[in-house]
């Protein structure tokens, strides 16, 4: 058994063996680990270490766990902060950011001569799974020429370190994040929707090719002052601003040709950015499609204008947030920026519904909305109806409604009753009254 093998295996020991109550503890470990005694003894102190309250401030009472992953995760450059010098064929020049799963560096390449982009994942989550995606990702986006989309040049795996880690080699984008330039630029409503319908377009390109993101979100689109393009129009306009959408890593292709060596997301795993996750995302549906784009472009679009996003999952559970996200309507945008116009309200609330069937149907057609919106057009959009509306609250609250349903019905019951008792009454009023002009009238005569 290699170490990396031994490392994985005391890792899911251990934390399977978290999970269960201390006084079964032992018996566990001494099922999972058989005669690898220093094994168990191993897990038995890390387990110590994490029972013991003092532990973090004990630096020589951590157990053997805080070693193992140091040593671990020190086997990878990427990890502990230092830059490599090259990867593959490729010369580092500095690190451009950092991620959970790995490092993107701009690097210089000899031929052709030109600046690139280098991704690469770190060693201790490299496994087939991620190299499986990683691949991917680079097939993808081989697929893709678009002015609003990175190019890649090259997927491979170097020797970093002491490890063998997959890479790829793409176009360099220099530029702030999508939120950051808006902010940066002071961006009106107007260029906002410029931007986003540039966006749009390169999606759109994706979605025509079989590619849906699954993980749009401002960082991953950054904004480039495209100087070729504006003829020296200032920064922060339609003209002089190209959107570039990056990271199809999580994408998933619907075209047959690729059925092969598509990575299918399993039931019931999430992939992608929960804030910009569509309902059937989070409900972890296989038969996602390019509607969840649309909903996650309609999410940044909200917080383009707002400057907050929809919700506010900060500390909210998983459970928790999917049901917000799948259920709860959030702060009209109307309510949240009421100078922003009533069309515009519109065409955000279409592109977010949770009822995909709802939605606008590709990026084209909230590109379109949008470019009507800006020439002054009618917009294709309609405000949901109040028929709807009604049903979605139906739907949300079906036992609240169910208990107005059943008091309603109590009161209409009550209140026929009542009439019926009424009417009854004064039908034999009348009765008694005729009864009793009748005998005056028999006396009288």
């Amino acid at each position: 058994m290699s170490e990396r093998e031994r490392y994985q295996r005391l890792k899911r020991i251990f934390e399977e063996a978290c999970d269960l109550p201390a006084p079964d503890r032992a018996a566990y470990l001494a099922a999972a680990c058989g005669e690898d005694v220093g094994l168990r003894d191993e897990v038995a102190a890390m387990l110590a270490a994490e029972d013991d309250p003092d532990a973090a401030l004990q630096e020589s009472e951590r157990g053997v766990g805080p070693e193992i992953l140091a040593e671990e995760m020190s086997s990878s450059v990427l990890v502990t902060g230092s830059v490599p010098t090259r990867i593959g064929r490729y010369e580092i020049v500095r690190e451009i950011g950092r991620g959970g799963m790995g490092a993107v560096y701009e690097a210089e390449q000899a031929h052709p001569r030109r600046r690139v982009a280098v991704k690469v994942i770190q060693s201790a989550y490299v496994s087939s799974e991620l190299v499986k995606r990683f691949r991917h990702e680079a097939q993808l986006l081989g697929q893709l020429d678009h002015p609003g989309i990175a190019r890649v040049y090259e997927a491979g795996t170097a020797e970093v370190g002491r490890d063998q880690l997959p890479y790829l080699a793409m176009e360099l984008v220099e530029g702030l994040r999508l939120d950051e330039h808006a902010r940066a630029n002071g961006l009106s409503c107007r260029q906002i929707l410029e931007l986003v319908a540039l966006v749009c377009d390169a999606v759109q390109h994706a979605h025509l090719r079989g590619i849906i993101h699954r993980d749009l979100k401002p960082p991953n689109v950054l904004v480039k002052h495209n100087t070729e393009v504006s003829g020296g129009s200032a920064p922060g306009t339609e003209a002089s601003a190209q959107p570039k959408v990056l990271d199809f890593g999580v994408a998933r292709a619907t075209d047959a040709d690729l059925a092969v060596t598509t990575v299918h997301t399993r039931a019931g795993q999430v992939v992608g950015t929960l804030s910009y996750m569509s309902p059937e995302q989070v409900a972890g549906r296989t038969d996602v499609d390019a509607r969840c784009d649309v909903y996650a472009l309609g999410v940044i679009l909200y917080e383009l204008l707002a400057q907050e996003r929809p919700f506010d999952f900060t500390n909210i559970p998983m459970v928790e947030a999917a049901r917000i996200i799948a259920q709860d309507d959030p702060t009209s945008l109307g309510a949240r920026v009421p100078a922003l116009d009533p069309d515009v309200v519109t065409i955000v609330a279409k592109a977010m519904e949770k009822d995909r069937e709802r939605r606008y149907r590709s990026a084209a057609e909230l590109a379109d909305d949008l470019r009507r919106y800006l020439r002054s057009e009618p917009i294709a959009a309609r405000p949901a109806s109040a028929t709807y509306l009604l049903r979605r609250y139906a739907r949300r609250h079906r036992t609240a409604v169910a208990g107005m349903v059943a008091t309603l019905t109590v009161l209409v019951l009550g209140l026929i009753a009542s009439t019926v008792g009424f009417v009854t009454a004064l039908k034999e009023r009348d009765a008694k009254t005729s009864a009793l002009e009748t005998s005056d009238a028999v006396t009288e005569f």
